[in-house]
């Protein structure tokens, strides 16, 4: 059986797999919040599976944010079938697992969610509209 997170991993040696004015609008987002400080250069090898995992580096208590920031920037993969493989490679990178994330990406679309998290998932919405 072929694994198609390994695959995308190649094709992204051969090129981006996130936008670059995507990865820049998240990396203005999340850097410093979601993920210790890195080179925006960094950062976007990082949403494009090409950044070695022990340079990524989640803040504590982030893993719900950067579930809800996976979720938003998968949509905006044009490869088909690629944004699930995406999301598990980048969940690796990340050390959350496939389960939590399952279980929590859409919390942010919720009714009850708080007025921090509303303005987050707006900002990522905005910084991906933003792009295109």
């Amino acid at each position: 059986m072929i694994d198609k997170s390994l695959i995308l991993k190649e094709i992204a040696q051969l090129r981006d797999i996130v936008n670059l004015g995507v990865c820049v609008g998240i990396y203005q987002t999340c850097n410093g919040k979601q993920f210790k400080h890195m080179p925006a250069s960094d950062f976007i090898n990082f949403l494009n599976l090409k950044l070695d995992k022990a340079k990524v580096h989640p803040l504590p208590r982030q893993k719900q944010r950067i579930c809800y920031m996976l979720f938003a920037v998968s949509h905006t993969i044009a490869l088909s079938d690629s944004p699930r493989h995406w999301i598990e490679s980048m969940l690796e990178l990340c050390d959350i697992s496939m389960e939590y994330y399952d279980k929590h990406h859409k919390d942010f679309l919720s009714v009850g969610v708080s007025e921090k998290n509303k303005e987050y998932k707006e900002i990522i919405d905005e910084s991906i509209k933003r792009s295109y």
